[in-house]
Formats: C-alpha cells, sequence, structure tokens
C-alpha cells in the first residue's frame, strides 16, 4: 500500500503499534519491566507466587503450524513474509550433509524474538 513519504502504511503502523505494545523498540523498556516486576512481587499475598519462566534453546522449540497460526490470528500483516521464510522446511548445509529444519525460528532471524513471543504467551 502507497503512502505519503513519513507516514508510512496501515499495516507498517499496525506492526510498529504491536511491538511498542509488548517492548520492543522502546528506551528503557526491559529496566522498566524488571522494576514492575519487583514491585509486583513486593506486593504479594500470602498464597501468591510469582512464575519467571525461562526455556533452554527456546526459539527451535516452536512448532512451525504453531508460529504461523498464531500470526494468522494476531498479526496477519506479516503473514505472507512469515510463510515465505517458514511454511517449509529449510535446508542447512553442514560440511558434506544437508539438513533440513523444520522446527522454530532459524538463528538469527530478526523475527525470531516476535514469533518467539507471539506463540509462547498463551503460557501466561
Amino acid at each position: 500500500m502507497a503512502s505519503p513519504r513519513g507516514q508510512g502504511s496501515v499495516q507498517s503502523r499496525n506492526v510498529k503499534s504491536y511491538w511498542h505494545g509488548h517492548g520492543f523498540g522502546i528506551r528503557r523498556a526491559a529496566e522498566a519491566e524488571a522494576h514492575a516486576a519487583r514491585i509486583y512481587v513486593a506486593s504479594l499475598q500470602p498464597g501468591q507466587a510469582f512464575l519467571k519462566l525461562d526455556f533452554a534453546n527456546a526459539f527451535n522449540t516452536l512448532s512451525r503450524d504453531a508460529i504461523l497460526n498464531y500470526v494468522v490470528t494476531d498479526l496477519p500483516e506479516i503473514l505472507n513474509f512469515v510463510k515465505l521464510c517458514y511454511d517449509q522446511s529449510s535446508p542447512l548445509c553442514f560440511g558434506d550433509y544437508l539438513l533440513l529444519s523444520d522446527e522454530g525460528a532459524q538463528q538469527g532471524d530478526p523475527l525470531g524474538p516476535l514469533l518467539f513471543c507471539l506463540t509462547a504467551r498463551r503460557l501466561t
């Protein structure tokens, strides 16, 4: 969709708003989250708890079908691009061997953190 210079398209504004709503691209967002968590923990009543999840090799554990399903429902503006990247297995060369990667986000993919958060937020 074309738009006047500097205004961006409707789709790019939606993506930016999604990223900013989840702490991406905001100065000191991680610091603000840490302070908010500290305040929340200090206000817990007896019997309440705070759970922090940490995943080993997290990006590789996601089902690509789940990634695509959540992009369809939550961020359809980027669906065609994500399908281009993740709809089929990705060939990886290892010496003389060819491996097919068909789970999770590719290492180094700038969309990896967004796709992980989009999928993993269902756990909370």
